[in-house]
């Protein structure tokens, strides 16, 4: 007997959330409870660059990093998500039918293949950018063509608690609200954070704040009404400096260089 195959679609309360980074930790965290887990990513989006130029258009070519990644440090192997200029052709002619068809296409490959058929299949959604606002009605409209469970993902950002819980009702407007059976709750990434003040990722510490309002899991339950036995608080990620800045050893490793000067090489970051 063939079990059904639960679809996690993950979608971003807004930019800068760490979707790519919550989205790999869920893979991992199901793989580690046993379970058969598969990676989707639909469409390519690429940082630092606009996907909608063409390399003729002047953009450099970039990998798009959530599969490039999965492959890396797993053993699935995603197939490569739909080439942005591609998606962009094809909803300025009028054919988001045909879209929604390449992108079944693709899904069935990851979902089954000759030896079994996945439990699980978390999907990556689309970053809302301002070159591309049309990325949450596309969100939306991928849900409901795959019959996805949604997930939100958010972070604190700049704002306070109820800043926040604005942000996740507003986007679980696109799913049906925060009462709809499909949207199963939301995982805030990136707690207690640093504010992110230059475009240029330089990271500066926030003016200081009272005790009370460094944040926890319990804490959000408190503050945020919204979260309950319907729509649930599923995970809170704290920040940690440490993951975001590797040790230099790490990183010579990782790249299997020969160190020839090691100075503080096991406790310096970069």
């Amino acid at each position: 007997m063939r079990m059904s195959t639960h679809v996690f679609y993950l979608a971003p309360t807004g930019p800068s959330v760490g979707l790519t980074s919550v989205s790999l930790g869920l893979v991992r965290a199901l793989d580690q409870m046993g379970l058969r887990v598969r990676f989707y990513k639909p469409i390519a989006q690429t940082s630092g660059v606009n996907p909608s130029k063409t390399p003729t258009d002047g953009a450099s070519s970039q990998k798009e990093r959530s599969s490039h990644f999965i492959r890396e440090l797993t053993n699935l192997n995603p197939p490569d998500p739909l080439d942005f200029h591609h998606v962009e052709v094809l909803l300025s002619e009028g054919k988001s039918s045909q879209l929604m068809s390449e992108i079944i296409e693709t899904f069935n490959q990851v979902k089954s293949n000759t030896q079994d058929n996945a439990e699980v299949v978390v999907v990556e959604g689309l970053v809302t950018r301002s070159s591309e606002p049309y990325a949450d009605t596309l969100n939306a409209e991928i849900v409901q063509t795959l019959g996805a469970e949604v997930i939100l993902v958010a972070s604190m950002g700049k704002g306070d608690v109820g800043q926040l819980e604005e942000r996740i009702e507003l986007t679980a407007q696109l799913y049906g609200g925060i009462g709809d059976a499909k949207l199963l709750g939301c995982i805030v990434n990136k707690l207690n954070a640093p504010v992110q003040l230059s475009a240029l990722g330089s990271i500066l510490p926030e003016p200081p704040r009272a005790i009370e309002e460094s944040l926890t899991e319990e804490t959000l339950l408190e503050r945020c009404s919204m979260f309950g036995n319907t729509f649930k608080l599923i995970g809170a990620v704290p920040w940690q400096p440490n993951l975001v800045s590797p040790r230099t050893k790490d990183v010579a490793s990782f790249l299997n260089a020969q160190v020839l000067i090691a100075g503080d090489i096991d406790s310096r970051r970069v």
